[in-house]
């Protein structure tokens, strides 16, 4: 990767949401919790576009929920399970914007 492309990708991520703060609702924290412990647990398939290889992302394997609120000591309720969802759409959401500019090219 060319110099220039890695010192703007740096760049992106200081801007990216990670570099940013925010604040967590007492009553979400647990469902944040679940959705970061749940985040090596996305359903992915990878396909080629012409010369792109793409990553397209289908959403959280659920089956691995149970395993994950208990080692993290969380009662999945309907708030922390719809919590969970309400994220998951909007990471979905993110990864099919960029996915479309990935396919639009520079």
């Amino acid at each position: 990767m060319p110099e220039a492309q890695i010192e703007e990708a740096l760049a992106a991520i200081s801007e990216n949401s990670y570099a940013r703060k925010f604040s967590i609702e007492p009553e979400n924290v647990d469902a944040v919790r679940l959705y970061r412990g749940l985040r090596t647990q996305w359903r992915v398939e990878t396909v080629v576009a012409g010369r792109l290889f793409l990553t397209l992302h289908h959403g959280i394997d659920y089956t691995a929920a149970p395993t994950v609120a208990r080692a993290l000591r969380i009662r999945v309720s309907e708030q922390v399970w719809t919590g969970l969802q309400i994220m998951e759409n909007e990471t979905l959401v993110i990864y099919g914007r960029r996915e479309a500019a990935a396919l639009q090219g520079p």
